[in-house]
């Protein structure tokens, strides 16, 4: 399903200081330590962090290390593309989120050297 991107301001507590690109599309993170894949779904993403949803039967914890995989549209004047992130990540909170899932908060190791959010 592909959604709309959205830079309105959030109403819950805002604890990053960059804006993010808001969308939903499937994102894919995997545990370096066994190669396990698992897909969740992203919330938005910044140049240094992102947030998704996942199950809650996922194992994921504050300081754990994951590998991302991600797209996100990119708009340039006329143009519309659709960009792809591969990024190590660590794993900064874990919410319990619509009762069903988790919402996870990451921050890239290495950040963008874009702003999704600005340049889209």
């Amino acid at each position: 399903m592909l959604t709309a991107p959205s830079l309105t301001p959030s109403t819950s507590t805002e604890r990053r200081s960059e804006p993010r690109l808001r969308y939903s599309w499937q994102m894919y993170f995997q545990h370096p330590e066994d190669g396990r894949m698992e897909q969740g779904r992203t919330l938005d993403l910044s140049r240094s962090g992102a947030a998704f949803t996942t199950g809650c039967d996922s194992r994921l914890w504050p300081g754990k290390e994951l590998l991302l995989r991600m797209t996100h549209p990119m708009v340039l004047g006329e143009s519309f593309s659709v960009l792809e992130v591969r990024r190590a990540a660590e794993v900064l909170r874990v919410d319990p989120y619509n009762g069903d899932c988790n919402r996870v908060a990451v921050r890239l190791t290495t950040p963008l050297d874009y702003d999704p959010a600005s340049d889209a």
